[in-house]
């Protein structure tokens, strides 16, 4: 692929400018500038932003979740623990 070389204009003294320009006079504007692509992308990002708040919700529920299952883990435990008592007595088991 060729380089393209870029080329600033320059005033008399040999100062960069940029041209002034009414945005009507610029031939193609119109396939980068479309309304519509901008409604779209911010329906885009409402759309994200609800599937964040979602997913946020969600993990948070699940840490909750999380943090019940590991109690009653440990409960259960100490409930096995009870009820082997119950049914072996201890000089039995050994």
């Amino acid at each position: 692929m060729a380089e393209i070389n870029i080329r600033y204009l320059q005033d008399t003294d040999g100062e960069r400018y940029f041209p002034m320009t009414h945005v009507n006079a610029i031939l193609g504007l119109e396939e980068f500038d479309n309304g519509d692509d901008v409604e779209n992308l911010q329906q885009i990002i409402r759309s994200l932003n609800t599937t964040i708040s979602t997913l946020q919700t969600r993990v948070s529920t699940l840490e909750t979740e999380n943090v019940q299952m590991k109690q009653d883990i440990e409960q259960n435990k100490l409930d096995i623990e009870a009820l082997k008592a119950l049914i072996i007595p201890p000089e039995e088991g050994e």
